[in-house]
């Protein structure tokens, strides 16, 4: 297969191909899909799938949208399966923009997200971790 076919050699998803669809707010289907879902009774959104350079655009339109609608954005990230040093910059980003009293507040995020803050940027303000 050649990418004249729609797949790229090693990916692992046609989607991935050049000219592949791109990331909607929902994502797409597949392994490495990004859900944004509303998060019930809170500003917020419950997030799944993979943050990366591919759906940055979404993420981040979507952390614009809710750093302007309130002074606390929750987070449940409970079904992020990864994300990038750069998926974790916009988040910071979001954050700066909300009144001192406000925030982020991420529920169950995964490790790695954990450890990006605490090595890129361990002074962090703006943002909380809570365990559900």
């Amino acid at each position: 297969m050649s990418v004249a076919d729609g797949v790229v050699p090693g990916a692992d998803d046609p989607a991935d191909a050049p000219g592949g669809p791109s990331p909607s707010l929902n994502g797409r289907a597949g392994k490495r899909d990004l859900r944004l879902e509303p998060l019930a009774g809170k500003v917020g959104l419950v997030v799944s799938g993979e943050i990366d350079i591919r759906n940055r655009p979404v993420w981040q339109s979507a952390l614009d949208r809710l750093a302007g609608a309130g002074r606390q954005v929750h987070l449940e990230l409970a079904g992020l399966r990864m994300i990038d040093a750069g998926g974790v910059g916009v988040l910071l980003t979001a954050a700066s923009r909300l009144d001192a009293d406000g925030g982020i507040v991420l529920y169950d995020p995964p490790r790695a997200l954990c450890r990006i803050l605490g090595v890129l940027w361990p002074d962090a303000v703006g943002i909380e971790v809570r365990e559900r």
